[in-house]
């Protein structure tokens, strides 16, 4: 009897903080490092960054001159018996029959355009960062997304590892008493009861046990790794006393402007930091987009003003009556051009007016949609704000009960040492202190989880 009371108390001081040699441990740092790693979303948007970077590159090469060469071989064969050179519009037709070749190289460069070419970079580099931002986002909300499935995978270990231990307490008490009953100091119903409460909880132990698998599921799904829920400890989020905070205070004040209350690590109280919300990558990933809609509509709004740029032409030619080859010989006929060009649209319809109203009416749905984003942010610091106060306020609470279970498991396993007539009462507190400390460690794991939380959104505001 003293040896399974030892050995009892031995595994209740270990089994929510268990350590198995042969187990696969995994802790929350490898796990989010995985989930980053793996993340398709996350790829895609690393690779929408490139493309858009690619389109830097090609709204560059609007400041660098073309240059275009070609190459000309026409046969011309009168069919007619004029015999007087015609010119038709951009046609000219000769009333020679000949092989004729042509070798033109000309270079055109934009000169002026009313800060065209400008704005099309701009709206490029605009969609970098905007892309860069949404990435940030989904960045942050796959990290908070893996606090929630590590922690509800870590509640259901504790439980699970918990309930076991209890069940192994009522196993303990139904043979006790099977025993009182053979000796005949307790009834058949007293052990009929005992069993019957062993049996609700191995039927805990197998929901628990479901659960874990799913959970552990879902953490597979993230890091594309198999867990074998009977050979994996889940290990404990860092613990920390305070929590940590950017010591940053926004340089612009208006009404984007939040507050979230969080302990820094040199008070005891909590204290207030502000979080400018035009720092946050949900505000960054729609204001780029809709500075890249404020260019494109003024690229509209000077499309019909005159654009002026220069040009210049060599041409080589050649003919021959009779043969291509010696019409290639023949180049002689040179000739080098060089001017300027002037284009001006002054009415193109209502094709200009039409698309400038589409593109104000994108502009007004996306500061709608970063306003709802905003909102939506707002309202998670606000949970988040409430939840930090609470567990901060718990904290020191719940780690001194903590103390103190540990303190009196320690005294019941002295007294059972000394008093084995109280076996029986001593493994029916045992098994309320083990439930006592589950509750606390899952408001211990909750608490962690929040300063994970917080960390993760910090971390994003620049």
């Amino acid at each position: 009897m003293k040896k399974f009371i030892a050995g009892s108390f031995i595994l209740l001081f270990s089994v929510l903080n268990i350590q198995n040699a042969g187990a696969e441990t995994i802790n929350f740092d490898s796990i989010i490092q995985k989930a980053l790693d793996n993340s398709f979303d996350l790829k895609t948007s690393d690779i929408n960054v490139e493309i858009s970077k690619s389109r830097v590159d090609k709204a560059k090469t609007d400041y660098l001159p073309v240059v275009k060469t070609g190459l000309y071989t026409e046969y011309s064969q009168s069919l007619s018996k004029s015999d007087q050179t015609e010119s038709i519009g951009d046609t000219v037709i000769t009333p020679d029959t000949k092989m004729q070749s042509m070798l033109n190289t000309s270079v055109s460069y934009n000169i002026f355009d009313f800060g065209q070419r400008k704005r099309n970079l701009m709206m490029a580099q605009d969609d970098i960062e905007a892309k860069q931002s949404i990435c940030a986002v989904k960045r942050r909300d796959l990290k908070l997304k893996i606090i929630d499935l590590y922690s509800n995978t870590l509640m259901n270990f504790k439980d699970l590892m918990a309930k076991e231990q209890i069940a192994s307490v009522y196993n303990e008490i139904a043979r006790y008493k099977g025993d009182q009953f053979i000796s005949g100091n307790a009834t058949k119903l007293d052990t009929i009861d005992y069993s019957i409460n062993e049996a609700k909880i191995n039927n805990e132990i197998e929901d628990l046990r479901m659960k874990l698998v799913s959970s552990l599921r879902d953490l597979s799904y993230y890091t594309n790794e198999e867990y074998n829920p009977d050979e994996v400890v889940i290990s404990d989020f860092e613990e920390r006393k305070s929590i940590p905070v950017k010591d940053k205070e926004p340089s612009i004040k208006n009404k984007n402007v939040y507050q979230l209350r969080v302990e820094k690590q040199d008070a005891v109280k909590p204290g207030e930091i502000s979080l400018n919300l035009k720092y946050t990558p949900d505000y960054k990933s729609y204001q780029y987009k809709i500075d890249k809609k404020d260019k494109e509509l003024e690229i509209l709004t000077r499309e019909n003003l005159p654009k002026v740029g220069m040009y210049m032409n060599y041409t080589l030619s050649g003919k021959d009556e009779n043969n291509i080859v010696r019409s290639f010989q023949d180049f002689q006929n040179k000739n080098l051009a060089l001017g300027l060009s002037t284009t001006f649209t002054p009415f193109d319809g209502i094709k200009t007016s039409a698309d400038k109203r589409k593109v104000k009416l994108e502009i007004k749905k996306l500061k709608m949609e970063r306003d709802q984003a905003l909102a939506d942010l707002k309202s998670k610091l606000d949970k988040l704000n409430e939840e930090l106060v609470y567990y901060q306020r718990t904290y020191e609470s719940n780690r001194k009960l903590l103390a103190l279970l540990v303190d009196k498991l320690a005294e019941l396993k002295r007294i059972a040492e000394t008093h084995p007539e109280n076996y029986e009462e001593i493994l029916n507190e045992q098994i309320k202190l083990i439930s006592q400390q589950l509750e606390i460690e899952k408001k211990l794991v909750n608490r962690a989880a929040v300063i994970k939380k917080n960390q993760i959104i910090l971390e994003e505001i620049e």
